[in-house]
């Protein structure tokens, strides 16, 4: 039998906690599996790569895991350095965290003060909103539109004196809509005037197919203020090691040393991190599963006659003809997760993730069924 814990007395939570909201993820195959007994489940929830990790990153975490005994390092020196090779800079611009959303949050912590406030596009990834208000910064974004530059002019009518960071995810998620390559000099060549970080979010850069969407360093060396993110949970599909990566100046990074905890990253997070980034044969062919995938979700959907967001990701955002939550209920029931995005203020709409052909057959299938039987 179990004994109730007593009720503790506490003092009261932070506003900014008590009222800022919360990052709901994916659900787990697992926790699906408890729920409806399931065992038979897809998850096209999470935006991650459906082939797994590389077999070199694999390799590289079993040759890790002897040294478990040992603390990692804390500088991060071999995947700052393969990083630096990567993208052409300075090693000391590198900067590696337990995951994007790390680097997010330690930019604000050290930039940001009672009363200042951040700003992103509509719909964005809702980490953004997430750690400016646990942080106790105001977060603000216009309403969605599918015209870049009419939220583009939105969201620069936000940005004021009191304004630190401002986010541009390229492409964004949900959504999968990009900044093209001239609207984006503009908006950073006026964000440049104001006293403010830029932080260019490019966790789908590899995915990304249109010609007008630039290369994620292409500005980097222009804008000083800049700060661009990666990620390895991605394209290199080890979402569960948590790694995530920025390029800045060392004058910026600076403050994020200072703050960061010492040992953010797992040894097994940066061997496997290390791995993958030799492994340009599974990136490859991640691409080509997305590129195939992608098309064939769109097409489905044409069938379907849904109406979707055009996704330079490896994901799709598609309006649903009836209640989202009666049909993301009745695909769970049927082994399928995908992701509903209430949260993003999205309430007609549910998202897809590309998996392997196999998995998108499935999850036409299973909406098909479920959109005939809720008709």
């Amino acid at each position: 039998m179990t004994i109730a814990a007593p009720k503790p007395h506490l003092p009261p939570v932070a506003t900014y906690i008590r009222d800022c909201a919360t990052y709901q993820p994916g659900k787990p195959i697992e926790e699906l599996e408890r729920e409806l007994g399931l065992t038979d489940i897809i998850k096209l929830a999470s935006n991650e790569n459906p082939l797994g990790p590389s077999p070199k990153a694999m390799k590289a975490i079993t040759e890790a895991l002897p040294s478990l005994h040992l603390y990692p390092d804390a500088a991060h020196f071999r995947l700052r350095e393969a990083l630096a090779k990567r993208d052409g800079v300075d090693i000391e611009e590198v900067f590696v965290a337990n995951g994007s959303e790390e680097i997010f949050s330690l930019l604000i912590r050290s930039y940001c003060q009672p009363g200042d406030n951040n700003v992103s596009c509509g719909a964005a990834f809702l980490a953004y909103r997430v750690c400016s208000q646990v942080h106790g910064a105001e977060y603000r974004e216009p309403a969605l539109t599918k015209d870049p530059a009419a939220e583009i002019e939105a969201m620069m009518r936000l940005v004021d004196d009191r304004t630190r960071i401002v986010f541009l995810p390229n492409p964004n998620n949900p959504t999968g809509t990009y900044i093209p390559r001239d609207l984006l000099r503009r908006t950073l060549e006026t964000l440049a005037k104001k006293n403010v970080i830029v932080l260019l979010d490019y966790a789908y850069r590899e995915y990304a197919r249109a010609e007008d969407l630039p290369d994620a360093m292409e500005f980097y060396r222009d804008f000083p203020n800049l700060v661009v993110t990666g990620t390895f949970s991605k394209i290199y599909g080890l979402g569960g090691l948590r790694v995530g990566y920025a390029m800045a100046h060392p004058d910026l990074l600076l403050a994020l040393r200072k703050v960061k905890m010492p040992f953010n990253v797992s040894s097994l997070g940066m061997a496997g991190a290390y791995g993958a980034l030799a492994d340009d044969a599974h990136v490859k062919a991640a691409i080509e599963v997305n590129n195939e995938g992608i098309d064939y979700l769109r097409k489905e959907f044409d069938r379907l006659k849904l109406e979707y967001w055009p996704s330079e990701g490896n994901f799709l955002l598609v309006k649903m003809p009836s209640d989202p939550k009666a049909i993301y209920d009745s695909l769970l029931r049927q082994g399928v997760i995908v992701r509903p995005v209430a949260g993003y203020g999205l309430k007609e709409h549910l998202r897809f993730s590309v998996g392997t052909m196999s998995e998108n057959k499935r999850v036409i299938q299973s909406l098909e069924k479920t959109l005939k039987e809720l008709a």
